[in-house]
């Protein structure tokens, strides 16, 4: 597969992912619904992810979902542990999904479009854009934190993934796919 000729794409893509550094300018939180401040001192959250058991309350009770989070938090805490403030860890992060989500659907248009179509890369690159502005995204998941914001990079991928190892009649692609559902399994 050449590269190159995906590289205005994937530019296009790369500067579309900026716009949460707009949206969030001037120190502003996107708020954050039942999840809290998912963001706020990861570091703490990673600690607490540590365990299964939180005694915090009465007796305690059991969290078992967070072993599922501990990736997560720990790359959170990364960004804590260099000194980015709250803010820009949310900008950094929301980029991010923005950008790993045009991606996957780009690479989804140009799995799914037959290769014979010479509008493939223009009709996968307006796929991502119109995936990454759908209302639907905009309205549910992007005005407030929680977990399912990594359903929209994850979904794109692994049908990807999947149209892609059947057109290849490859096994790797499942060990991929699974490997992928592991990185993302706490959505």
């Amino acid at each position: 597969m050449d590269l190159r000729k995906h590289l205005t794409p994937i530019i296009i893509l790369f500067l579309i992912s900026f716009l949460p550094f707009y949206w969030l300018k001037d120190g502003l939180f996107a708020a954050t619904a039942e999840s809290g401040l998912y963001l706020y001192n990861s570091a703490r959250i990673f600690d607490q992810c540590l365990y299964v058991w939180w005694d915090k309350i009465g007796l305690g009770f059991s969290l078992p979902q967070n072993i599922s989070t501990i990736i997560f938090h720990w790359f959170m805490s990364l960004f804590d542990h260099a000194g980015l403030t709250e803010n820009l860890k949310q900008e950094i992060f929301y980029s991010m999904i923005f950008f790993s989500s045009g991606i996957f659907v780009y690479f989804l248009a140009g799995v799914a479009f037959h290769d014979e179509n010479k509008f493939r890369r223009y009709s996968a690159l307006v796929s991502a854009i119109f995936y990454q502005f759908n209302s639907f995204v905009m309205i549910n998941m992007w005005h407030r934190f929680s977990t399912t914001i990594f359903v929209l990079p994850f979904l794109p991928l692994l049908l990807g993934l999947y149209i892609y190892g059947l057109k290849k009649k490859n096994i790797r692609i499942a060990v991929l796919i699974g490997c992928v559902s592991i990185i993302f399994s706490f959505v």
